[in-house]
């Protein structure tokens, strides 16, 4: 049997269900609305910054073609054969930068150190581009390090250190004249170092630089001061030619050298103190007939050598531990300026590097640990060096040295803090502890290497 139902509807309860549904509705209406605006205007201001980029890159265009456009260009070097090319193409309301590496090198095995080495990026990639430096990460750097074992004679001093691609030239000054005094060897498996070549050039080695398919060499050699070196597909090494430095007068002991320098086809070479020229500029353009055009008597030991636009940035040992000389004119060589800071009278200046404007000076210690007597100085770009730079304190003194954008890298003798790192205020500083006397350090991409002093290693050290 079946009943019929009866339902009772409130029509006061009805009619505010209606009203709840309506403002529902409107509202859902609005808020569509106002995204659909918003999503007009979003793609509205794509497309005007896709138009605006677009007419950048048709100015870049026109530069790339050489015609008149909105577009400027600066560059940067790197602080050796490398810099970048900045082209900003200037558009409505925006501009686009593009980046280009370019060498003044004339070989594919010149170095490129990054210029961020411990932001462990690649260069021209979008992190490169848009990363930023926090001078506290310094603080929070995580080194790796891994020693790299040389099968050669533990007992050989090692002197300097080239890094090229994976490559690594080493040279040394041996007690023993039938050592070798130059290798190569393959790197790029730190647990299994592969000798390539060696070479037996006469007397030791006090620096060498590469250029081209040649290495040059300040040889600790009263006979040839300078020695060039060839370098095959293989790079198996020859003497191909040495230079013997003019005497002053005939009788004169003649000098050896302990630093150089290579840059548009002239070898800057400095020497022990002698009564010629401690700065010679030889012009090297014919490796098979290089000869002198200029020098300066500097009445010191030279300990190195960074020239950069016919400046001339000497390291040296007297009161004047760093000279600035104008060598454009090599007949007319003169001093522009030079560096004297407090405790010459017992320590060196050391290092001497330039990068991106910016000037660095590294000192020996001298023996004592002396805070007021500082053994780092650096000059930022913005920074005359007539004026007093930061200046830090390094116990062991500063015996290498590698720059990038951020910061410093320095190849110290203090002990347990033979690498140390700072930004370029001298505001933070963090230091790694390496089992080696150090001799020198060098770049090669994101990574640094350190060359024991007496002992056959090499640091390979890298960032996470």
């Amino acid at each position: 049997m079946m009943y019929q139902k009866f339902y009772s509807i409130d029509r006061a309860l009805c009619g505010g269900i209606v009203l709840i549904d309506i403002v529902v509705a409107f509202s859902l209406s609005l808020l569509f609305v106002v995204v659909i605006f918003d999503m007009s205007h979003s793609a509205r201001d794509i497309y005007d910054k896709a138009h605006e980029q677009n007419t950048a890159i048709d100015e870049y265009l026109r530069y790339e073609d050489r015609e008149a456009g909105a577009v400027t260009e600066y560059s940067r070097p790197f602080g050796n054969t490398f810099r970048e090319n900045i082209i900003n193409a200037h558009g409505i309301t925006a501009d686009i930068d593009f980046y280009k590496i370019s060498s003044t090198g004339v070989h594919d095995a010149q170095s490129l150190c990054s210029p961020y080495i411990a932001k462990n990026r690649i260069v021209g990639s979008y992190e490169y581009m848009k990363d930023t430096f926090d001078a506290n990460i310094i603080h929070g750097l995580n080194v790796r390090l891994k020693a790299i074992i040389l099968p050669i004679d533990p007992s050989l001093p090692l002197t300097d250190i080239v890094v090229r691609n994976g490559f690594a030239y080493i040279s040394a000054d041996s007690n023993i004249s039938s050592d070798p005094d130059i290798f190569v060897y393959d790197i790029r498996n730190a647990d299994n170092a592969i000798f390539i070549s060696s070479l037996n050039t006469g007397p030791g080695i006090a620096s060498i630089k590469f250029n081209g398919k040649k290495i040059y060499a300040a040889a600790r050699s009263s006979a040839y001061q300078l020695h060039i070196i060839s370098l095959d597909k293989d790079r198996h090494m020859t003497l191909q030619n040495r230079y013997r430095l003019p005497l002053p007068y005939a009788t004169a002991t003649p000098a050896m050298a302990s630093a150089i320098f290579i840059g548009e086809n002239r070898a800057y070479i400095g020497t022990e103190k002698w009564d010629g020229d401690e700065f010679d500029i030889v012009e090297i353009g014919d490796a098979n007939g290089p000869y002198k055009v200029g020098g300066y008597d500097a009445d010191t030991k030279i300990n190195d050598i960074f020239v950069e636009n016919g400046i001339a940035y000497v390291a040296d040992s007297d009161n004047k531990q760093m000279r600035v000389l104008n060598v454009a004119d090599p007949n007319n060589i003169g001093e522009i300026n030079a560096v004297s800071p407090s405790g010459w009278q017992r320590q060196e200046g050391k290092v001497v590097r330039r990068y991106e404007g910016s000037t660095i000076l590294g000192r020996t210690s001298g023996g004592f640990d002396i805070a007021t007597d500082p053994e780092l100085l650096y000059w930022s770009s913005s920074t005359p060096l007539s004026v007093v730079p930061p200046k830090q304190n390094v116990k062991g003194g500063v015996y290498g040295t590698v720059l990038d954008r951020d910061a410093l890298f320095l190849a110290t003798r203090s002990i347990d803090e033979e690498l140390e790192i700072t930004n370029k205020d001298m505001m933070a500083s963090t230091t790694v502890a390496l089992p080696i006397q150090v001799q020198n350090i060098a770049c090669d991409n994101d990574r640094l290497f350190i060359l024991a002093h007496s002992a056959p290693a090499i640091y390979e050290i890298s960032f996470d």
